[in-house]
């Protein structure tokens, strides 16, 4: 299974990237710059939206630059914060990047962005089994 997973990753034009992963300078930026650049992904990305009530997050995926941004939602406690992975040939093999934005609680989004950055660390490692 993890070589077939590996497999189609690879097949990913990862150096491709419809939007930009990192739109802003430093990770605090205002509710307005949020707004703008949740506009911009859910312009170009809505068929691929999917909403999780539970967490109170909507992502979007781009398939081909193998890459998905997850944006709070009202109700979410960093909200408005979003968290953006990517992966990426590095090294002769695959990684993933993380970066993240926000505009609410600076704590919510650390916390956010910590669980986020647990998973890329799960897919870097089953990439180097």
């Amino acid at each position: 299974m993890k070589y077939l997973l590996l497999g189609l990753l690879l097949l990913l034009p990862l150096t491709a990237f419809a939007f930009e992963l990192e739109p802003y300078k430093n990770p605090e930026i205002s509710a307005a710059q949020w707004q703008s650049y949740h506009e911009a992904i859910a312009a170009e990305f809505d068929g691929s939206r999917r909403v999780d009530e539970a967490r109170k997050v909507e992502v979007f995926t781009d398939g081909e630059a193998g890459a998905s941004v997850v944006f709070t939602m009202p109700g979410h406690a960093a909200h408005p914060a979003w968290v953006t992975r990517q992966l990426v040939a590095q090294d002769g093999g695959i990684s993933m990047v993380v970066v993240g934005y926000f505009a609410g609680d600076r704590t919510a989004f650390r916390q956010l962005f910590a669980e986020y950055e647990k998973m890329a660390e799960e897919t870097r490692k089953k990439f180097q089994q």
